[in-house]
């Protein structure tokens, strides 16, 4: 899905719905929300921009060792894939590389 960040803060960054994100617009420090972690739960956000966005957990959750509602910074053309290893936490795995269909990286 092709998604644009907003907000500043946790509570009114845009919201996640689906696996695959591509952040298409924002402004530097805008950001997005996990959706709610469910153990086992896969989620990727590329981050297509220009400027620096952040990845917010939902509520109460965390994101690698970050800590309860902090969000992890993404990088432009950076991409994050992201599993869920229990109710409460996302864990980040290796980048994933991601090209279109002529061959040229996008990130």
């Amino acid at each position: 899905a092709t998604v644009t960040a907003a907000g500043t803060v946790q509570g009114d960054a845009t919201a996640l719905t689906k696996s695959y994100n591509i952040i298409t617009t924002a402004t530097v420090d805008q950001g997005v929300v996990m959706p709610d972690a469910t153990t086992g739960k896969v989620a990727t956000v590329l981050n297509a921009t220009a400027v620096n966005i952040k990845v917010y957990p939902a509520s109460g959750e965390q994101i690698d060792a970050l800590g309860t509602n902090v969000a992890k910074d993404l990088s432009p053309g950076a991409s994050l894939t992201l599993v869920c290893s229990s109710g409460t936490l996302w864990n980040s795995l290796q980048p994933t590389i991601i090209y279109d269909s002529t061959g040229s990286r996008l990130n």
